[in-house]
């Protein structure tokens, strides 16, 4: 016995790559579905290029909607769990911003505030901002990596401990990667050095790292001169820790 909730979709695909997504009773069969949407006089024949009929579904039509690989003819899971994360992220940024507001005016308030502090206020918040984009754009393999991703229990910045000497360009900065939980992934610190006089002067965070429990450990290139002095960075503490919610996908 189908069940009354299910039903079938039909997709028509066009020759430009749009799409439009149509939902029929479970009884309705395919060739009378699509002699209806022709009727509709919507558009033509010749604009088709393809019709993809789906048989008896639970799943709601926004999910073929957004979400349907046309050129593999199934779900893209993966999107769809990265729109429910990123949904999940929203939530919690918003809780994680108005603490931040709360404490950047107790800041500014202080005679000693620092600019410093006023200056990792910003990179915490603009890294807020940004999250939803940067989780879009990560290269998931699986919906249970998206999942399991941990987006918090940051590290924001690296920090000189010996500029090092010897340096003609700059050299590669190496830093560990996410040392939390062994399934939750998390986005590796990424750093680029500069040079000056041979010294390392400044380290540009590139990428803010998260699912850090601990300082990573950090590696310089040697110099490029002979006789020079390996430089040594360090990381500062994570921080930031956020757990989310429960994200479940079915």
């Amino acid at each position: 016995m189908k069940n009354r909730d299910n039903h079938n979709i039909l997709i028509v695909v066009f020759e430009d790559g749009s799409k439009a997504t149509y939902s029929f009773p479970f009884s309705t069969q395919k060739q009378d579905a699509v002699e209806k949407v022709f009727a509709y006089d919507e558009f033509n024949r010749e604009s088709v290029r393809k019709i993809i009929w789906i048989n008896d579904t639970d799943q709601h039509l926004t999910m073929f909607s957004d979400f349907f690989d046309l050129e593999n003819n199934e779900m893209d899971l993966i999107a769809h769990t990265v729109a429910e994360k990123n949904k999940q992220i929203r939530v919690s940024r918003n809780v994680i911003m108005q603490k931040l507001d709360i404490e950047m005016i107790k800041l500014l308030e202080r005679e000693d505030a620092c600019d410093d502090c006023r200056r990792h206020f910003s990179k915490f918040k603009r890294y807020l901002r940004d999250l939803p984009s940067l989780i879009s754009s990560y290269p998931f393999k699986n919906p249970k990596e998206v999942i399991n991703f941990n987006p918090y229990d940051n590290v924001f910045d690296l920090y000189i401990d010996n500029p090092g000497s010897g340096y003609t360009s700059p050299p590669t900065i190496e830093v560990e990667a996410p040392n939390g939980h062994p399934l939750k992934k998390g986005f590796k610190v990424e750093a680029e050095a500069v040079v000056e006089g041979g010294l390392i002067t400044a380290i540009n965070i590139t990428q803010i790292g998260s699912s850090y429990i601990s300082k990573p450990k950090v590696t310089v290139s040697t110099p490029d001169e002979e006789g020079g002095e390996q430089a040594v960075v360090v990381s500062a503490l994570p921080e930031n820790n956020a757990d989310l919610p429960p994200l479940t996908i079915e």
